[in-house]
């Protein structure tokens, strides 16, 4: 039950909505972080519509509790799937205040992410990249069809050893790979600038991973 560009279709628990909401929240926050010099009325607006909803869905909890005990409500699930939709639709329609310092290429892009993919079969010699054991191959830029696809692998590579490591595994670790795919999304997305569904798609995973980060480096410090 995925908020990041995905609708929820069956019912949710309270404790799963709350959960959900504050992480829609904090990514909306970063977001509006990454645009602070330019903020104005239109981002602060926004930010305070999600406040609103999520305290709305607070309140919602609150007061009916008690009926949430079976931990399946579909008012739950519809009003997330709303903040979920105005959090996409404040990326959207602030995404060109949202600088890219290079215009980069689809070599480059496919490039870095061949290169990180390599560096982390040294690392996690078992995974299983593009359905190749990592460590017994090399994987060059040609052999990603396009940056969005390497991207995705990426993703899922590393979602793979995070959940390897778990709540109680190494922090340290834990963080870098979230900084990693930050990194990584950063190029990914200035390639697809011109693209406003790739660009929202991998700009909202990219701040859930700093959210996340920021969660795990509150741990670690």
């Amino acid at each position: 039950m995925d908020t990041i560009g995905h609708r929820l279709e069956d019912p949710i628990g309270a404790e799963d909505a709350m959960r959900m909401a504050a992480q829609i929240l904090e990514r909306a926050r970063y977001h509006a972080d990454v645009l602070i010099a330019n903020a104005d009325e239109k981002v602060l607006g926004y930010i305070a519509r999600l406040e609103s909803q999520v305290a709305d869905l607070k309140v919602y909890v609150s007061e009916e509790i008690d009926d949430l005990v079976l931990e399946v409500d579909q008012v739950l699930s519809d009003r997330l799937n709303d903040l979920a939709k105005l959090e996409a639709e404040f990326v959207a329609d602030t995404r060109e205040l949202v600088r890219c310092s290079v215009a980069e290429s689809a070599q480059t892009v496919k490039q870095s992410i061949a290169d990180v993919l390599n560096d982390l079969g040294k690392r996690e010699p078992s995974l299983t990249i593009f359905g190749f054991v990592v460590a017994e191959v090399e994987i060059q830029a040609s052999n990603i069809a396009s940056p969005i696809e390497g991207w995705e692998e990426m993703v899922r590579a590393y979602e793979e050893i995070l959940a390897e490591i778990g709540e109680n595994g190494d922090m340290f670790k834990a963080a870098g790979i979230m900084d990693e795919i930050d990194r990584e999304s950063e190029i990914a997305r200035c390639f697809y600038r011109e693209n406003g569904t790739s660009w929202t798609r991998i700009f909202l995973v990219q701040m859930e991973y700093r959210r996340r980060s920021k969660v795990w480096s509150r741990l670690i410090f």
